[in-house]
């Protein structure tokens, strides 16, 4: 309903949408295979998946004769960039890999674990759909102690290499965590307290699926402490 009825200004992204009631419903013909995999300590999992869009509904950049979006003037606001919803024949397809090693030492438990994701998003007519996640892979170890855990988690997101016409570039970035935790269960309450990092190399990110990618990029260098409690 958003994309058919919405006609105007949308304050979370500082845009204009032109909406169409006369879009037809959005119906696509979907497969998925999911495989895993267990030779202990090993254990593999891959995905597939395949959508056969005939009406895929998305926001397009509103172009004026000289190739740029055009804006609108909002009350109250800086001009807004103008997008129209169209629904178009695409397909959208990709994979994802995971390979996890874990390994018992006593009390001690570690983690080893492997991610890949890959997804391509294509017009039927040709080109590329806007805002799809870009390639991306991470590493990441884990170490568990009784009630204790610390995990480190190295992830690299490519730049996007498939974009779609008046789509600006999206840089690539890695991304840095660690999580150290204590988890304790009481009669009367579970609790968790953990220390966490996002970010620590401080890298400049912007996420792809964003509409404000640019003028609103991914978090710097966090540190954090929280407890979380569940009675």
């Amino acid at each position: 309903a958003t994309e058919l009825f919405w006609n105007g200004f949308h304050h979370a992204t500082n845009s204009y949408i032109f909406g169409d009631r006369y879009l037809d419903n959005e119906q696509s013909f979907n497969f998925d295979l999911d495989l895993m995999y267990v030779y202990k300590p090993l254990t593999t999992k891959m995905s597939f998946f395949y959508y056969n869009f005939y009406n895929y509904i998305y926001q397009d950049p509103v172009m004026d004769e000289n190739g740029v979006q055009e804006t609108a003037k909002v009350t109250g606001h800086d001009s807004a960039l103008s997008w129209k919803e169209k629904g178009v024949p695409a397909r959208v397809y990709g994979v994802a890999f995971e390979e996890k090693y874990t390994k018992k030492l006593d009390a001690n438990e570690f983690e080893l674990k492997f991610n890949f994701e890959a997804i391509r998003a294509q017009l039927k007519s040709g080109g590329n759909l806007p805002r799809i996640p870009t390639f991306n892979g991470s590493v990441s170890i884990q170490h568990s102690y009784n009630n204790y855990q610390g995990k480190v988690t190295y992830k690299y997101v490519d730049k996007n290499r498939f974009k779609a016409d008046n789509e600006t570039d999206t840089p690539a970035y890695s991304w840095v965590s660690v999580l150290v935790s204590y988890k304790q269960k009481t009669r009367y309450v579970e609790y968790e307290l953990y220390l966490k990092g996002e970010n620590l190399t401080n890298e400049i990110a912007y996420n792809n699926l964003s509409f404000l990618k640019e003028t609103a990029p991914l978090a710097g260098r966090q540190i954090s402490v929280g407890l979380e409690m569940k009675f």
